[in-house]
């Protein structure tokens, strides 16, 4: 079992999810790369530790296109180096990873 962190009516609050679940929300998101014709890109996930994070990271290496993992804890400088580096072609974030 894999218990994802929900908010509802503004509380935080704990779901669990299956992994029979898991698997439909990794189908569905590397469906949704393949209908808009990411298939074959390289894509960095930034954000922090979470069930979306896992499930974009998931979706990217089943075939689809190639996972760069970066740190959420890096400075805008190094990001934008690995960024270069890696040859990214999507960026995959959690926005309040730039809200700082």
């Amino acid at each position: 079992m894999i218990v994802k962190k929900v908010i509802e009516d503004g509380e935080k609050k704990y779901k669990n999810i299956t992994y029979s679940e898991l698997k439909k929300d990794v189908d569905a998101f590397g469906n949704k790369i393949a209908s808009e014709k990411m298939d074959d890109r390289r894509i960095a996930v930034i954000g922090n530790n979470s069930y979306e994070w896992a499930v974009v990271f998931l979706s990217c290496p089943s075939g689809i296109s190639l996972t760069i993992p970066l740190d959420k804890g890096l400075t805008k400088e190094e990001l934008e180096s690995c960024l270069i580096r890696s040859k990214a072609d999507t960026i995959v974030f959690d926005k309040s990873v730039f809200e700082n």
